[in-house]
């Protein structure tokens, strides 16, 4: 099994944009307003263009945006839509979907829970945890995940890909144009992916595992059928 990552981003107003899509899922963010002409990019390299990006997520204060996802779940690829508002440090996110069922979290209440609104009965607002099994169900990501920092932490790379092989596969692929606005792309295939056997230790969890491999949480969920 190989796996491909592909993002694209170029300035905004100061910030940056981003449209990113790995194996299983992929997110659009919609911008508000299109520039009437498409101004080229300048010149830049890979090692530029994964350092400006980190640095772009790093920096981000707040996140507004229309998000349109389309997951794999068993056989099946599942599409939603949802509109998403964030600010960071100390996390707070709100989010509601197409059907609905509205989402908010914050940082430090609820001992710990988000407030889930489902938009059915019994019509009361539930206290869940973010990464237990209701919320998790059909879900590749958790709350607590929203926003880029997934992104950055594949750039970053993890402890348990100690030859950095993965990071090292990211490259400069051209310039394109999303809602009307320039892009860079920046691309990985990564034809090495495999699964390995792993034994996890007393305190590890599915959440630490992923960590420390720097893959997605959901491949080992639904590998060993957690």
């Amino acid at each position: 099994m190989s796996v491909s990552f592909r993002t694209a981003f170029g300035p905004l107003a100061g910030r940056f944009g981003l449209l990113g899509a790995a194996a299983a899922s992929w997110l659009v963010l919609r911008a508000a307003a299109h520039p009437a002409a498409v101004p080229a990019l300048p010149p830049i390299t890979t090692p530029q263009l994964m350092s400006q990006l980190t640095t772009a997520i790093q920096n981000l204060k707040s996140l507004r945006c229309a998000a349109e996802a389309s997951e794999r779940i068993g056989s099946k690829y599942i599409k939603d839509h949802s509109t998403m508002k964030l600010t960071f440090n100390p996390l707070r996110v709100y989010l509601k979907n197409g059907k609905g069922v509205e989402v908010l979290y914050v940082e430090g209440q609820n001992s710990g829970d988000a407030w889930v609104n489902p938009n059915a009965f019994p019509y009361v607002t539930l206290s869940l945890a973010p990464e237990g099994s209701l919320m998790r169900k059909g879900q590749h990501h958790t709350v607590l995940q929203a926003g880029f920092g997934t992104i950055a932490d594949l750039l970053e790379g993890s402890a348990g890909r100690a030859d950095k092989s993965f990071n090292r596969s990211f490259r400069y692929a051209g310039d394109t144009v999303v809602q009307g606005r320039p892009h860079y792309i920046l691309r990985s295939d990564y034809p090495q992916f495999r699964y390995v056997a792993y034994k996890a230790g007393k305190n590890e969890t599915p959440a630490t595992v992923a960590a420390h491999f720097g893959c997605g949480e959901y491949r080992i969920l639904e590998r060993n059928k957690l």
